[in-house]
């Protein structure tokens, strides 16, 4: 179980599905170094509390989780898929988590001055 911790709620899957949100990172953001280690700590210690780690990293980090999920929800990602093209139970568990992080999120403020575009690339 990984829990991500946010001002107001927490999200809690399987390893599973969190091991797979954070390779949809990497590949949507393979220039954030940064983001990627804080993720990597993440899995290992099964917590990732965005309101202990440096405001403007936690931006980022939202940011990617935000895009990420929008893109695997719009099927831009394949998100489990790209794991087990067969397991269609889990893919539409990963859905779900996925819709789940989204809702949690809309109640986050969020940073512009922090923003990443897909790629890493720092935004306006």
């Amino acid at each position: 179980m990984v829990i991500i911790h946010f001002r107001g709620g927490d999200w809690f899957n399987p390893n599973w599905v969190f091991r797979q949100l954070c390779a949809d990172i990497s590949e949507d953001f393979p220039g954030e170094v940064e983001l990627h280690r804080e993720m990597e700590k993440a899995e290992a210690f099964g917590l990732l509390s965005l309101d202990s780690i440096d405001p403007a990293l936690s931006s980022r980090i939202l940011r990617a989780m935000r895009t990420v999920a929008e893109k695997t929800i719009d099927g831009m990602i394949p998100g489990w898929r790209s794991a087990r093209p067969d397991d269609q139970d889990g893919q539409r568990m990963y859905l779900e988590a996925m819709s789940e992080l989204l809702a949690l999120m809309q109640r986050q403020p969020d940073e512009e001055s922090s923003e990443i575009a897909p790629g890493g690339k720092a935004g306006p």
